[in-house]
């Protein structure tokens, strides 16, 4: 993804975890990382489709804390149309 995102130089990075029905410490602490690489670089970075369960705790974690209401998504569409708008 890394070399994507040199390549694409892009504004947000959004990352869509409607698949994932569980968020591990691990997998939540690899999202705290990427988003302050991220973030360090200029780039936003967007979940979208976290269901009721990966959203609790999201909100409730240092990515929760940073990332804020804004900058999470029901769905893709929703995180496009806010894209175009920016």
């Amino acid at each position: 993804m890394r070399h994507l995102a040199d390549e694409a130089k892009p504004r947000v990075v959004a990352i869509d975890l409607s698949a994932v029905p569980d968020l591990e410490y691990t997998a939540l602490k690899a999202l705290v990382e990427a988003e302050r690489r991220q973030r360090e670089r200029g780039v936003r970075m967007w979940l979208v489709g976290l269901n009721p369960g990966v959203m609790g705790v999201v909100q409730k974690s240092r990515l929760g804390e940073v990332l804020g209401r804004e900058e999470l998504y029901f769905n893709l569409e929703a995180a496009v149309a806010k894209f175009r708008v920016i």
